[in-house]
């Protein structure tokens, strides 16, 4: 069988609220641009890799050192000059499309097949409650079943804490499908074999096993990879996404409802995010059917992504800035309520 070789890379030193991130000498070498108070990636990557975030996970010891917070990204995506006139027509379509759905977030306009539905006029209520915006709010939600969509600001790239861990362990579990590594396989920096740093990242959300998971791959591969989980546009991903470890709802909401279609394909997964974080998130309040979550708090941002089983199964996402987990939690269950309504 053939396997899936992982390299021990150079360490990445996580200091207090700086977090400036530091190759060992040997890569000194590599230019490394500083892009977010949590990660550095190297403008060309050689050995070098990108560490993870580090969040404070509940119940564990208080070792995870305090980040800086960025704002969201709007995106404004230049598509690159191509010679064929068919191209350049289907590029500049994507980047006005691109910038109506910046312009509807910015106004407070829901876009998608449920844009003028009920739940649509109730989140409206619930986000001028809360004085939400463009650049503390943004969710994605996606029925499984019928196929319909809600999304608000749902194209800005955010911080996603520790969400970013679902699609990471998704890339893991593809490679073991491939043949190319096994659940036996020792996770350098750790010394874990594979399966338990996916029951750590995903049910304990445990920062070490995750950023040894990501440091032992290409993050450029990575990021082109995950787009296959997408439902995206090149100009809807944009450019940000290419150079941090950012994503945006519609690809979290995108990512859920892809393992949910190929949950054979993924193992232990969702039953490991079925059992993540029980009574708070998204299980707060839904507490009558299953619910598969990966939640993720760092500095300000709260976040989730998961799968609802109920009458209908839904994916949702919802990125926060200065709010709580229980907006979270009513906000899902205000999606959940209209589903089960209807």
């Amino acid at each position: 069988m053939r396997r899936f070789r992982i390299e021990r890379l150079p360490a990445v030193i996580l200091l207090a609220l700086c977090l400036t991130g530091c190759a060992a000498e040997e890569a000194s070498s590599t230019k490394v641009t500083q892009v977010t108070g949590w990660e550095t990636i190297p403008e060309e990557e050689t050995s070098q890799k990108e560490t993870a975030e580090t969040e404070k996970v509940p119940g564990e010891a208080d070792a995870a050192a305090e980040e800086v917070s960025e704002a969201p990204v709007a995106e404004e995506t230049e598509s690159p000059a191509s010679e064929e006139s068919t191209l350049e027509e289907t590029e500049a379509a994507e980047e006005e499309s691109t910038s109506s759905q910046e312009e509807a977030a910015a106004q407070g306009i829901f876009s998608g097949t449920l844009a003028t539905s009920a739940l649509a006029s109730t989140l409206q209520e619930v986000i001028a409650a809360n004085g939400l915006d463009a650049s503390n709010f943004s969710i994605g939600y996606e029925n499984l079943a019928t196929g319909e969509s809600l999304y608000w600001n749902e194209l800005t790239i955010m911080p996603p804490a520790s969400t970013y861990k679902l699609p990471l362990n998704m890339y893991y579990y593809d490679a073991e499908a491939r043949g190319e590594m096994s659940e036996d396989d020792i996770i350098p920096g750790v010394g874990l074999t594979l399966a338990e740093c996916h029951y750590k990242s995903l049910v304990l959300s445990d920062n070490p096993s995750s950023e040894a998971m990501l440091a032992s791959i290409s993050f450029s591969d990575f990021r082109q990879y995950v787009t296959r989980y997408f439902t995206l546009s090149s100009g809807e991903i944009g450019d940000t996404y290419w150079h941090r470890n950012f994503y945006c709802t519609r690809m979290m909401a995108d990512i859920a409802a892809y393992l949910y279609q190929n949950s054979s394909s993924y193992g232990d997964c969702i039953g490991y995010l079925k059992q993540a974080m029980p009574g708070m998130y998204f299980r707060r309040y839904i507490t009558d059917c299953e619910v598969a979550q990966k939640y993720g708090k760092l500095n300000g941002w709260e976040n989730c992504v998961g799968i609802v089983y109920g009458r209908t199964p839904f994916a949702l996402c919802i990125y926060t800035y200065g709010q709580s987990e229980e907006l979270l939690a009513q906000i899902a269950k205000v999606v959940y309520d209209f589903e089960e309504a209807g």
